[in-house]
């Protein structure tokens, strides 16, 4: 899939119909994207923030979260909660859109946070 077409309307719901590796496959691209090309109207990311600041990347009980969420991230090691966890620190600092650092903020306090602080895992 080439870059431009990660942010693509027709690529809206795409995120949803990722298994756990698929998300894992594919998070560092759409990462990468929204950094180079912030757009507040996108889907896609709207759906990726709102996902990280409603789960806890703390809490491994499978019944708060749904079943996809629990997968994804019990998918993810250490390193790649890490650059989640820097991601967010990044939007709530410097992006220029109200709402995506106050969903960014409400994400570090569900426990990205957590594992900024921590510091990025040894190898």
């Amino acid at each position: 899939m080439p870059p431009h077409d990660l942010g693509a309307p027709h690529f809206s719901c795409v995120l949803s119909f990722f298994d756990a590796i698929g998300y894992r496959y594919y998070l560092p691209a759409y990462m990468t994207y929204w950094l180079d090309h912030p757009d507040p109207e996108s889907t896609i990311f709207e759906a990726l923030l709102w996902g990280w600041s409603n789960m806890s990347p703390m809490d491994t009980r499978k019944e708060t979260r749904s079943s996809s969420d629990h997968e994804r991230l019990a998918l993810l090691d250490p390193a790649q909660r890490y650059v989640i966890a820097s991601f967010l620190a990044h939007l709530a600092h410097f992006d220029r859109e109200w709402s995506t650092r106050w969903d960014a903020r409400k994400a570090l306090d569900k426990g990205w946070q957590t594992i900024l602080d921590s510091g990025p895992p040894a190898d």
